[in-house]
């Protein structure tokens, strides 16, 4: 079965979609992380600590939001999980102290710890043996070019402002919600 054959999956490419969203909100903070952080009066140590929030936040999470996903269903858990990125960017885009910045970070990871279990099962309920290796490898894709697009479109965006970057970020998420609203149905 092809790439092109597996993407006709019904609800298949909203949930790669909110994989790029992950990547993408992961990244798109990266090269104004430093300038921002210092902004809000940031040592380098914080600066450090407010990276690391993200991944030790989906990394306590994501065990309890797979268990979730599985008692709830995954798509409530992806919209509760990109809500939830919604609110970190509204967060990030209105901050004016540090805290702010980390409680937005730890939204972030929370939300992550979220998505990716749930869209990972997902994938996974939606194919068979003969396509699940290459619906991963589209998983893989998807995510490596919202970790490219994330930053260099954060470090566009900020040309205008850093909180541009973070309310376009917002807009995007809204549409990626009503995507997986219409078209994710549960196996």
């Amino acid at each position: 079965m092809s790439f092109k054959e597996i993407l006709k999956t019904p609800g298949l490419k909203a949930v790669l979609f909110t994989m790029f969203m992950t990547a993408f909100g992961f990244g798109i903070i990266l090269p104004i992380l430093p300038f921002y952080t210092i902004s809000l009066g940031a040592t380098p140590f914080q600066l450090g600590m407010l990276t690391g929030t993200f991944a030790l936040m989906g990394l306590l999470t994501s065990p309890f939001m797979g268990k979730l996903a599985d008692r709830i269903g995954r798509k409530k858990v992806i919209l509760i999980g990109i809500f939830s990125f919604f609110a970190a960017y509204l967060i990030f885009a209105f901050s004016d102290a540090l805290w702010m910045a980390f409680l937005a970070r730890a939204i972030e990871g929370v939300s992550a710890g979220a998505i990716f279990p749930a869209c990972i099962s997902l994938i996974s309920d939606y194919t068979n043996e003969q396509q699940r290796g290459k619906s991963m490898g589209l998983v893989g894709m998807t995510f490596s070019l919202g970790f490219i697009m994330g930053p260099a479109f954060g470090g566009f965006a900020s040309a205008i402002s850093v909180q541009t970057a973070f309310l376009a970020a917002a807009v995007i998420t809204v549409l990626n919600m009503i995507s997986v609203s219409v078209q994710v149905r549960e196996p």
